[in-house]
C-alpha cells in the first residue's frame, strides 16, 4: 500500500491483466493506452485498507472484442473518492465494471463497497458488447460474513458518457444489456432454488446526466435492473431510436427510478418473479419524451408497480 504517485504516458500491452492498484492513495493514471486480454485497468481495496483519493484521466482501451474478459476500467471493491474523465476506446466486455464483490475474493473478506466515483466524458466504441456493469450483493446477514459490513455501491455519477453495445453472433461477440444492474455476473434470473437467486444489490444515488445509451440487442434491454434496492437517476439523457427492445427492464427490484428531461426510446418495463414477490418500485417521469414500440412495454401498469409523470 503506498500514496502519492502517478502514471501517465504508458503504452500496456499484456496477455493477462493491465495495471491493478490495490490498496493505495491519493495516487492518478493519466494519458494512458491499454490492449490486454484480462481486464485493462483496475483499481481494489486492500485487507481493511480503501483504494482511495484517486484520478484517472484519458486513458484508451484497445481489446479484441472477441476477448471475454478483456474490461476496461474494472472496479473491485473497497474503492472510494475517485474522478475518472477520458475512457475511451474498446473492450470484450465491460468498458466500466463496478464489481464490489469480486473485490472480496481478491482483496480479502473485511473489504466494503465502492463509494463516491465521478464520470465525465467517457465514450467507449459502438461495436463494444457492453457499457457499464453494476454488480455485488449484500452478505451481511449470510452465515460466517461480517454483519457491519454492508457491500453498497453509492453515490456514483456519470455526466456526458456514451454507452452502448453490439450484438455479432458469428463474431462471437456476446450479447447483454448495455448497462446492467444485477447482484449476480449474468442478468439472468437464477433458477429457483439457487442460493445466488436470494441476492440483493444494494445501489444508492446513482445518477446519470446527459448520457447517451444505445444498444443493437434484439433480445435484451438497454438498461436492464435485476433484484436492486436503491435509487438510480436520469436527468437529460437519451435512448437511441435504433433500439428494438426496452429502454429499461426493472425485474424484482425495491428501487426509486427519477427520469427527468429524457427521450426515453423502449419504454419501461417491470415486473416480479412470485416466487420472491419484491418488486415494490416507485417511478417518476417528468418532462420527458417517452415513447413505447409495443404495448408490452407498459407493463409496469399491470405488475403492481407504481409510477408518476408530468
Amino acid at each position: 500500500d503506498i500514496s502519492n504517485f502517478y502514471i501517465t504516458k504508458v503504452n500496456v500491452e499484456s496477455a493477462m491483466m493491465g495495471v491493478v492498484i490495490r490498496g493505495c492513495k491519493n495516487f492518478s493514471v493519466k494519458n494512458c493506452n491499454f490492449k490486454t486480454v484480462k481486464f485493462s485497468l483496475s483499481l481494489a481495496g486492500n485487507g481493511n485498507n480503501y483504494c482511495d483519493g484517486f484520478v484517472v484521466d484519458s486513458v484508451h482501451f484497445d481489446n479484441e472484442l472477441t476477448d471475454l474478459n478483456s474490461d476496461g476500467f474494472h472496479v473491485f471493491g473497497g474503492v472510494r473518492n475517485g474522478s475518472v474523465s477520458g475512457l475511451t476506446g474498446k473492450t470484450g466486455d465491460d468498458f466500466i465494471a463496478l464489481n464490489g464483490n469480486e473485490g472480496t475474493s481478491f482483496a480479502g473478506e473485511s473489504i466494503l463497497g465502492i463509494d463516491n466515483i465521478n464520470f465525465t466524458s467517457c465514450e467507449m466504441d459502438e461495436e463494444c458488447p457492453l457499457g457499464l456493469r453494476i454488480y455485488t450483493w449484500d452478505d451481511s446477514e449470510e452465515e460466517g460474513k461480517d454483519p457491519n459490513n454492508h457491500k453498497v455501491i453509492s453515490n456514483i455519477q456519470f455526466n456526458n458518457c456514451k454507452f452502448q453495445s453490439t450484438h455479432d453472433p458469428e463474431s462471437g461477440i456476446q450479447e447483454t444489456p448495455c448497462v446492467r444492474f444485477a447482484p449476480y455476473v449474468v442478468f439472468n434470473q437464477p433458477a429457483e432454488g439457487d442460493p445466488v437467486d436470494l441476492r440483493r444489490l444494494k445501489a444508492d444515488n446513482i445518477v446519470f446526466n446527459s448520457c447517451y445509451f444505445k444498444t443493437h440487442s434484439t433480445n435484451w434491454p438497454t438498461i436492464g435492473i435485476c433484484n436492486v434496492d436503491g435509487d438510480v437517476q436520469f436527468n437529460n439523457c437519451t435512448w437511441s431510436d435504433n433500439n428494438v427492445r426496452n429502454g429499461i427492464a426493472l425485474h424484482n427490484s425495491h428501487i426509486n427510478v427519477n427520469i427527468e428531461g429524457c427521450k426515453l426510446a423502449g419504454g419501461i418495463q417491470g415486473w416480479q418473479w412470485p416466487r420472491n414477490n419484491n418488486g415494490e418500485n416507485f417511478i417518476t417521469i417528468k418532462n420527458s419524451d417517452v415513447q413505447y414500440f409495443n404495448t408490452s412495454d407498459i407493463a409496469l401498469l399491470y405488475f403492481g408497480y407504481q409510477y408518476a409523470h408530468d
